[in-house]
């Protein structure tokens, strides 16, 4: 069920992306004769310049040694490969936010601008609404006392014909008493 070193299982997938390397089953690790430090003298009659004829020499040792992938450098790879897809991938954001902090700067000027303008426009047309206002108080104020000028002349005309009528009246009276008229 584990490969080798039982670290990496072989039948089912470590992470779930397609480009990770399973860990094949099928390869032994290579065949390493390990002596131990206390194990070596000195005094070996074998040169150091000798080429040694260990087991790695065996053109199977060679083979199974070229095709076992070891689970650390696997793990490692990942990682680097993953690294570096991060790397790019804050790369691509910081491109993205700051293409979109210069285009919400250059919108925000214009709106700015058009703000300014509106402010402008408004306090022209307040001013324009408070000369308007006081030409119309002007003219108000004109036409009340034209109004009441009007007023005193309808009642000083009414007040005179209210006169002419008693003072027709009258004579009319006078013109029938003396008989001069017949009133039927």
């Amino acid at each position: 069920m584990y490969g080798p070193l039982g670290a990496v299982p072989s039948d089912h997938a470590v992470n779930a992306r397609s480009s990770f390397q399973h860990v094949p089953t099928s390869y032994s690790p290579p065949a390493y004769d390990y002596t131990c430090p206390s194990q070596l003298d000195p005094e070996s009659d074998v040169s150091e310049n000798e080429p040694d004829q260990s087991s790695n020499d065996d053109p199977q040792v060679k083979t199974e040694a070229k095709n076992y992938i070891d689970p650390v450098d696997v793990i490692l790879n990942e990682i680097r490969r993953l690294h570096m897809a991060d790397v790019q991938l804050k790369k691509e954001l910081i491109t993205g936010l700051e293409s979109q902090c210069a285009m919400y700067s250059q919108s925000l000027s214009v709106v700015q601008g058009q703000l300014s303008q509106a402010n402008k426009l408004i306090e022209f047309w307040g001013e324009q609404i408070d000369t308007n206002t006081k030409q119309l108080e002007i003219v108000d104020s004109r036409c009340r006392d034209s109004h009441i000028n009007a007023q005193g002349s309808i009642k000083e005309l009414s007040d005179l014909m209210m006169t002419d009528i008693k003072e027709r009246r009258r004579f009319r009276h006078s013109l029938e008493e003396k008989g001069l008229i017949q009133i039927t």
